[in-house]
């Protein structure tokens, strides 16, 4: 029986040694042995892994450990020729002997490119202010200036049992996964296309049915409009890193959109931006029993807190209390999504015995973003929030904000400070530049406690204020040199904590 192989050197059966996988950071099967199952139209290596997985790998990325045993024409005869002593016996061989006739062991012909076999072959229609608006999203977490030429571009896969077009950018740190339903996909494959390019030609299209293409008669993709057509360089699908997806031991909690959104909201603009603080950076997530939830920013100068109990589920069952502490960036690009009230976010996460998770996966409704968390230890932040106060100050909010903006026009840039004095029924403000000028304002409050002058610095209490969202605030303070906490009189459970400036006489 003879074997044709696609290429000279390898052929099905034959047993090969793994030199990189399809994903270069991925070495789980580097320096293992796999079988050669078939070949793509392209020629590249159908194998099948020792644990029964496989993948498509290019011929220079394997090497032939053992070619696959050859069938002798001794041995083909033996399995054709039956010595027989009577017609039944013969009409038994001659029925065993028609199985390898049938089937011989031949190279499949070339396959066309489907959802299943394609090299970077797709076709698809779709309108295009859909599929602007998707590349717009996924284009926010990709660095274009990377390092990396793939990283600058997005994986493009589209399904033709589904209709599904998926749209992945990853910077190997934050990946976003978003999906919507094609008009039509001819060919489901998988390519990847520079980020920018698509979404500026994609932005100024008029609203309308568009084609995006690839096939074995270009190496570009051909993006076909009412008006034109557009042929885009890109590179292939199977460079493109894979994400992170939690896959073992995985904890997945759920909570409400809006809660969340109110969770990050409150908090993010506390966060640090100090890269040396690498873990102050983020928001710091707690999960407890009996639905517990709370988020936390600080950035060393002030401390921002939301806590609540609107934890809906978590598989399996929390124990004790999970710390999760997410980049910012990542959390500032979830809050986008959480657009409607009554959706449900699922958060998942790989538990660890030796350390703590790594990355988390949150699935949102149009999207699904994995981020790797911050390490670190987060500082012990209950412990900064004083249990007393001396003196509450309870006024209207957005009326407090409009005069910190109008009293901070003529603050001196240097110092940027606002003074405060805190009176019975009233608070007064007040700004001074030696340059410029001053201004003072007041506005009325229930105070209760001694009056009292304090000062701070005019962008962390405008933020306090802007995040906490309610009609009235309370505002606790001890000392001019003591922390200050600002929360809502209604509403969730917020607490923003400065700390004032000293004056000097």
């Amino acid at each position: 029986m003879t074997t044709t192989s696609v290429t000279p050197t390898l052929a099905i059966g034959d047993t090969v040694e793994i030199l990189r996988s399809q994903d270069p950071k991925v070495t789980t099967y580097n320096g293992t042995e796999a079988v050669i199952t078939g070949f793509s139209a392209k020629g590249w290596a159908k194998i099948q892994y020792h644990d029964g997985k496989t993948a498509t790998l290019k011929p220079d990325w394997i090497s032939l450990k053992q070619s696959a045993p050859a069938v002798t024409e001794a041995e083909v005869e033996e399995e054709e020729t039956v010595v027989t002593t009577d017609s039944e016996s013969a009409s038994v061989a001659d029925a065993q002997s028609v199985e390898p006739e049938v089937q011989p062991e031949t190279i499949p012909e070339p396959e066309v490119a489907t959802e299943a076999n394609s090299i970077g072959y797709f076709k698809f229609s779709c309108n295009s202010a859909v599929f602007a608006k998707v590349i717009s999203q996924v284009r926010r977490v990709i660095r274009t200036m990377s390092i990396h030429p793939i990283l600058s571009n997005v994986k493009i896969t589209a399904s033709s049992e589904s209709k599904q077009v998926e749209v992945v950018g990853f910077d190997l740190s934050l990946g976003v996964i978003a999906c919507f339903t094609a008009t039509e996909v001819t060919v489901g494959g998988s390519y990847t296309l520079s980020v920018s390019i698509l979404s500026d030609i994609l932005s100024q299209l008029p609203e309308g049915t568009i084609t995006l293409e690839r096939n074995e008669s270009s190496p570009k993709a051909k993006l076909t409009t009412s008006n034109g057509i557009f042929e885009l360089s890109g590179l292939d699908a199977y460079d493109f890193p894979e994400l992170p997806i939690p896959k073992q031991n995985v904890t997945t909690l759920k909570i409400s959109s809006k809660s969340l959104r109110v969770g990050c909201g409150s908090i993010l603009y506390a966060a640090s931006t100090d890269q040396t603080k690498m873990v102050l950076c983020g928001g710091h997530m707690v999960f407890g029993t009996e639905g517990k939830f709370e988020i936390a920013a600080t950035d060393g100068h002030r401390l921002a807190l939301f806590r609540c109990k609107d934890l809906i589920s978590s598989t399996p069952e929390i124990e004790s209390e999970q710390h999760l502490t997410v980049p910012a960036r990542s959390l500032h690009e979830v809050e986008r999504y959480l657009v409607k009230d009554e959706a449900i976010v699922e958060i998942s996460y790989e538990a660890s015995i030796d350390s703590g998770p790594s990355i988390v996966q949150f699935k949102l409704e149009g999207a699904t973003i994995i981020t790797r968390l911050l390490e670190g230890q987060y500082p012990s932040y209950n412990d900064l929030m004083p249990k007393k106060f001396q003196r509450e100050v309870w006024v209207e909010r957005l009326p407090l904000v409009g005069s910190i903006g109008r009293v901070a026009v003529l603050a001196a840039l240097k110092h940027y400070l606002i003074k405060i004095v805190v009176e019975s029924k009233r608070i007064t403000l007040s700004s001074e530049d030696e340059d410029t000028g001053s201004g003072t304002e007041a506005i009325p409050a229930e105070v209760s406690g001694e009056d009292i002058k304090i000062a701070f610095n005019i962008k962390y209490l405008s933020e306090a204020l802007k995040s906490i969202g309610t009609q009235e605030v309370a505002i606790k303070i001890n000392g001019p040199a003591t922390p200050v906490i600002c929360t809502p009189l209604n509403g969730y459970d917020i607490v923003a904590l400065i700390m004032p400036v000293q004056l000097r006489n």
